[in-house]
């Protein structure tokens, strides 16, 4: 599933492989959401190293976000 407005689908771990979809602007803003929360916040974590300052992680990620109401749109 995903959160609708979503921009890219990046795997946690091949960050620095996918440099070329993330904002130029390293101060734009950026949400990183995944299943639990877990694997976006590495993410998240490794942006962060890469210099993005505006960073943000959706704690509890789509479990969270679906609990509190919100629509998970399923493909």
């Amino acid at each position: 599933g995903e959160i609708a407005g979503t921009d890219a689908f990046i795997p946690f771990d091949q960050i620095a492989a996918h440099l070329d979809e993330l904002p130029k602007d390293k101060a734009a803003p950026i949400v990183l959401y995944c299943r639990s929360g877990r694997m976006s916040d590495i993410a998240a974590k490794e942006l962060v190293s890469l210099g993005y300052t505006k960073v943000y992680d959706h704690l509890g990620g789509m479990i969270d976000w679906k609990n509190t109401g919100h629509e998970v749109i399923v493909k």
